[in-house]
């Protein structure tokens, strides 16, 4: 199947399903599974939100086995024509995230671990 194609027909996950995913993993007594869910949740919510922050500082952030990201500045631009007019459009300057992916998690996307 080729990409276009294959993901049109994959779902996206949310921060729910990896909570799920985590609370399954983690080896607890009957009692503590109704624990477990809401604090798996707010670890999920502690680790973005440090994320965000340090990117917002222009910080990198490294999560070993995973990968990188990384804050880059793009600078002012002429961007395409508008169709109607002909006039290009000004691109204005921002910042964009980029996530470099680690070996790891590169080999285990690819099938190998």
């Amino acid at each position: 199947m080729c990409g276009a194609a294959m993901n049109r027909h994959m779902r996206s996950r949310t921060s729910s399903d990896d909570c799920g995913s985590i609370n399954r993993r983690l080896p607890a007594p009957d009692l503590t599974r109704l624990v477990v869910p809401l604090f798996s949740k707010e670890v999920v919510s502690a680790i973005l939100d440090e994320v965000k922050r340090a990117l917002s500082e222009g910080e990198s952030v490294t999560i070993r086995r995973f990968g990188s990201f990384q804050v880059r500045d793009k600078s002012t631009r002429l961007g395409r024509r508008n169709p109607k007019t002909g006039e290009e459009a000004e691109i204005p300057e921002r910042r964009v995230v980029r996530f470099k992916p680690g070996n790891h998690f590169r080999n285990a996307v690819n099938g190998g671990e």
